[in-house]
């Protein structure tokens, strides 16, 4: 499975830090898109993202104050999780894109990614 996202600023206040992300995970993941088509609303244009099976990060007024993003993931029935954007960052470095991956929830209710082993019982991400 490889990864793509779709990175959605809420105003063209955040591009600068969309385009900073961008940079951090270029060559992490497969396809990088920053959609700033502003003429469409929010979610519109998440929803569109998804449809494109888009992994989808946002940028809202919380990043100034936290400096989270919130990801949603495009596997029906995901929920969105909200990651410190190093966190994040450190993730998706340590995601072993030739794996295929599931995605669960621990009994807190918080998302885990999980990798089933390929061939050699290599798992990446626990």
């Amino acid at each position: 499975m490889s990864l793509k996202f779709a990175i959605i600023p809420i105003n063209s206040s955040f591009v600068n830090v969309a385009y900073d992300i961008k940079s951090k995970i270029t060559n992490i993941v497969k396809e990088v898109y920053i959609d700033t088509n502003y003429d469409l609303s929010f979610t519109t244009r998440i929803q569109k993202q998804k449809k494109c099976d888009f992994n989808i990060i946002t940028i809202d007024e919380d990043y100034n104050e936290t400096k989270n993003i919130v990801v949603k993931y495009c596997e029906k029935g995901s929920r969105a999780h909200s990651y410190h954007v190093d966190e994040f960052i450190d993730l998706i470095s340590s995601f072993d894109n030739d794996a295929e991956c599931t995605e669960n929830t621990d009994e807190d209710n918080k998302h885990i990614i999980t990798e089933e082993c390929d061939d050699n019982n290599d798992c990446v991400i626990m």
